[in-house]
């Protein structure tokens, strides 16, 4: 009896949980993207140059 109430709990825990993980990972991502993006493209702008001035 007292198994079965564990896995209901656990059930409950992550059926609340995910829909905020979901929510976190996607504005996680978009905060990232827009900090990160902007600076990860002139990154790879600059590697892009120093590479084509090399070949």
């Amino acid at each position: 009896m007292s198994d079965n109430k564990k896995k209901n709990y656990r059930m409950i825990i992550v059926i609340m949980i995910f829909p905020f993980y979901l929510i976190f990972t996607i504005f996680f991502e978009i905060i990232l993207g827009a900090v990160i993006g902007d600076k990860w493209d002139k990154l790879v702008t600059l590697v892009d140059e120093k590479i084509d001035k090399k070949i």
